[in-house]
């Protein structure tokens, strides 16, 4: 062999493992490596805001996390098999079909040519076949070192909640733990619970109305004292534990101290324990907008800690109820901007994470970047500016839909809005991010 084909030789191989590093890397995308958190905070209204809590819970929200079946369990290591299977199939069919194409050119090159008599001298069906053997050896490679699928594969607006509403046996979730605020909160009716006299703890406490205790829980909520509210709402749940009124306040509570928790246990109480209110406030009346609303939510934000089947299970259930309660409440913008998060989330599964996941669960739940569109557009109709997130995401699937004109002046708008939250903050750094991109 001369020097030459010896350099063509090397440096073929140098382009092989080049190019199939790359085409590996885009055709498994997705399919490990790390994931970044996604915020879990949704407002209501105009309105967010963060503060920090810590609660306490029942064993029983434990067990409901813990009790997945051995099928459950199956059907996640199942599914996580076929999503990497998949594409390490199709890496083949690839790397093979390549093979094919050069074997049967280089012979027709053979067969017609005055000077090559045989394919192997033809000095690039070496090079070529090297390429093709080496995207089969990179997919054989990725099936034998597999990981298992992080739950990034799976949209975060998809979950299961851990108890259906049963209207027939009620359960009233118990209240959280009173966490320390910094400035103590006093009720529109302040009972008198506490009395340095015998006489006075012995006295009969007044219950405050359902009226004035709503009424003080927007104050705080429009103060952005979440932090009181939360303990507020600890105090007199118990006063009306039925309410649908005060159950999807409390819901919302939970909600909005989870970001800033000490920790993850601590968020995963405060999850389940919002989502146990959720199902309450559902339970009492399931044709109410907020009800239908935060067990959306809650059912989200909740199928964190759950495995792959039951998010991808759940999935559907978050759409009836945030569709239900948009159905219920139009004017509601923080219900659209929800949809289209689930419509963005599921827009944006590859094919192969599609085909992986119907070929355990039959037909997965299905979205477009214009179903998020709209929703997103619907959200800012009703309140414009109202969330500085919904802006963004406008911009992020208008740039995803390769419209850079619409991405960058959604992207502009979403920057111009006010920062008010921790959550504003990290948005606005991919707002920047993805404006130097444009």
């Amino acid at each position: 062999m001369s020097w030459e084909r010896t350099i063509i030789c090397i440096v073929a191989v140098a382009g092989a493992a080049t190019g199939t590093a790359l085409l590996y890397r885009y055709a498994t995308r997705g399919l490990g490596g790390e994931s970044s958190e996604r915020s879990r905070e949704l407002p209501t209204g105009s309105r967010a805001a963060n503060a920090v809590s810590e609660t306490t819970m029942t064993d029983d929200v434990d067990e409901a996390v813990a009790l997945m079946s051995d099928d459950e369990l199956a059907n996640d290591v199942q599914f996580n098999h076929l999503v990497v299977q998949e594409g390490s199939m199709l890496l083949s069919l690839f790397g093979v079909a390549f093979m094919v194409i050069v074997a049967v050119v280089a012979f027709l090159i053979a067969m017609t040519s005055q000077t090559a008599t045989s394919v192997l001298q033809i000095e690039m069906f070496a090079p070529l076949m090297f390429i093709g053997m080496g995207i089969v050896a990179a997919s054989m490679t990725h099936t034998a070192q597999y990981r298992p699928v992080p739950e990034s594969v799976v949209p975060p607006l998809l979950a299961e909640k851990s108890v259906y509403p049963d209207n027939e046996t009620s359960y009233t979730p118990q209240p959280p733990t009173p966490v320390a605020a910094s400035a103590p909160v006093v009720p529109a009716v302040a009972p008198a619970t506490r009395s340095v006299n015998a006489h006075a703890a012995s006295a009969p406490v007044e219950k405050p109305s359902l009226e004035e205790i709503l009424a003080h829980a927007d104050e705080l909520y429009d103060q952005v004292r979440f932090r009181d509210l939360h303990v507020y709402l600890a105090e007199n749940i118990k006063h009306y534990p039925t309410d649908v009124e005060l159950l999807w306040r409390c819901a919302r509570s939970c909600q909005d101290v989870m970001p800033d928790a000490p920790n993850a246990d601590a968020q995963k109480n405060l999850a389940f324990d919002g989502l146990r209110y959720a199902e309450e406030a559902y339970a009492a009346n399931p044709n109410h907008a907020m009800s239908n609303k935060w067990m959306g939510i809650m059912t989200s934000t909740c199928g964190n800690y759950l495995g792959t089947s039951k998010k991808i299970e759940g999935a559907y259930k978050i759409k009836e109820f945030i569709a239900r309660a948009i159905e219920l409440n139009p004017t509601d913008a923080t219900s659209h901007n929800i949809l289209g998060q689930w419509c963005l989330a599921f827009a944006n599964l590859s094919w192969i994470e599609k085909k992986a996941a119907a070929a355990i669960f039959g037909t997965p739940p299905t979205a477009t970047y214009e179903d998020a569109v709209r929703h997103f557009h619907d959200a800012e109709n009703i309140s414009p500016g109202f969330w500085k997130k919904n802006a963004y995401l406008l911009g992020e699937t208008y740039y995803k839909m390769s419209n850079p004109v619409e991405a960058k002046l959604w992207l502009e708008k979403a920057r111009n809005v006010p920062v008010k939250t921790t959550e504003d903050k990290e948005v606005h750094v991919e707002i920047e991010k993805l404006l130097k991109k444009l």
